[in-house]
């Protein structure tokens, strides 16, 4: 195993066993997996870097609860994997020697996730800590990139934008083709092949240049005649004239043209 730091797991929410799982397949030394109710209290147990993987609002008191034991952390690393908040939550344990660090996944974590492949990881913290990050993303096939404290919750936010609203707005494209008679079970199996290909597109050019479309043609009357047949419909015109705009602004056009 060379260099690569042992693990330990705090929390088997989706994201603990998604990662104890995945650091197993990959030969990582999973030393030790904790509960809620199975709390740290002697270094012995821990690896060389510490995973915090419970949910956000339990984030502090865990954190709390390993500083009330005063454990030495020295030659450790504590990282949390919240989207939101920064290594300096981590700071009561810093007192305790460890190096602090988070280290959020940008994808979407279920109780199916088995693999981290290919994803990157958002890291801010102390130098040494984001090293032993780095090398165990890397044992996962996965990346590593540094940010700024004040930039994780907006990245977060656009990790949101990106991977939630993308669900809701096929919802809303299987309302539009409600509209039409046709049901959800028919148009999202229909649809979902265009996003793929969309998605693919986007990998492999520029963004503008994965446009396809009225907008991207230029085609004005397609449009309203869009426009028109989502009058009234519980805001999804609304919704479509919004993202229209910011369509038009990516193609390189004048939004008040079609909107």
């Amino acid at each position: 195993m060379g260099n690569v730091p042992s693990v330990s797991i705090i929390g088997l929410g989706n994201v603990g066993r998604a990662l104890c799982n995945a650091f197993k397949t990959a030969e990582v030394n999973v030393e030790s997996v904790f509960t809620k109710s199975d709390p740290v209290t002697e270094t012995s147990r821990l690896g060389d870097v510490v995973l915090l993987t419970v949910r956000d609002d339990t984030l502090n008191d865990v954190i709390d609860e390993l500083s009330r034991h005063a454990i030495d952390l020295s030659f450790k690393t504590v990282a949390h994997c919240s989207g939101v908040h920064t290594s300096g939550v981590l700071a009561p344990l810093k007192s305790l020697g460890a190096q602090v660090a988070s280290f959020h996944p940008i994808m979407a974590v279920t109780d199916q996730t088995v693999s981290f492949e290919g994803i990157w990881f958002d890291v801010e913290g102390n130098s040494d800590a984001l090293h032993q990050l780095s090398v165990l993303a890397a044992q996962l096939n996965a990346q590593t990139f540094a940010v700024q404290p004040g930039a994780k919750p907006l990245l977060h936010a656009a990790a949101v934008t990106a991977s939630n609203y993308m669900v809701a707005l096929v919802y809303v494209a299987s309302l539009v083709a409600e509209k039409g008679g046709i049901s959800e079970e028919e148009s999202i199996p229909a649809l979902l092949p265009l996003m793929e290909a969309t998605l693919q597109n986007m990998k492999n050019q520029p963004l503008p240049d994965a446009l396809t479309g009225p907008i991207a043609r230029g085609d004005f009357k397609t449009v309203e005649k869009h426009l028109q047949l989502l009058e009234n419909n519980d805001g999804i015109q609304e919704v479509y004239t919004i993202l229209g705009k910011f369509t038009a602004q990516l193609a390189g056009k004048d939004p008040d043209s079609f909107f």
